[in-house]
């Protein structure tokens, strides 16, 4: 696979070694991040943001 085009690339809050926290059920326990306790929904949204904005840019660039 070939690198992505630089304008791809952008940095976001936490990576890769940020903790994951435990998931007990449809709840996370956050053990070093904040909210302590947050919805599993809640945690994904953030990330599923950046990846529905990324998947349009790319439907604009393939037309």
């Amino acid at each position: 696979m070939k690198r992505p085009p630089q304008e791809f690339i952008e940095n976001l809050d936490g990576g890769h070694l940020k903790p994951l926290g435990i998931q007990l059920g449809n709840t996370v326990i956050n053990f070093f991040d904040k909210p302590l306790i947050e919805s599993l929904q809640d945690r994904n949204r953030g990330f599923e943001h950046h990846v529905i904005e990324l998947l349009e840019e790319l439907k604009k660039i393939s037309n």
